[in-house]
């Protein structure tokens, strides 16, 4: 038999576990503050992905306003089209 000290001296486990002594883990202090901060830093992230995404868009469709314009005034586009076979098929009186 192994030799067991089972002498009152001795914590079991649970007392052991349940010590006032032993150490309590703490988050650090900059661990604590910095919490709202990187939930924030988040959320700014997510701000600015969408803020670019919108101007991204805006700046596509401005830029398709300019070019469907452009065409228009070239004679390309659809309105300019459609005048030009009514005019050749006698529906519209030529400019």
């Amino acid at each position: 038999m192994d030799d067991v000290d089972f002498s009152p001296n001795q914590a079991t486990a649970k007392e052991s576990m349940n010590s006032k002594d032993d150490a309590k883990v703490q988050p650090s202090s900059e661990q604590t503050a910095n919490k709202g901060n990187y939930y924030m830093g988040h959320a700014n992230a997510i701000m600015m992905m969408f803020q670019f995404i919108r101007d991204g868009c805006w700046r596509v469709e401005s830029s398709m306003e300019d070019y469907k314009c452009k065409k228009v005034e070239e004679g390309r586009g659809e309105k300019r089209r459609w005048e030009k076979d009514m005019i050749l098929a006698g529906l519209l009186p030529s400019r």
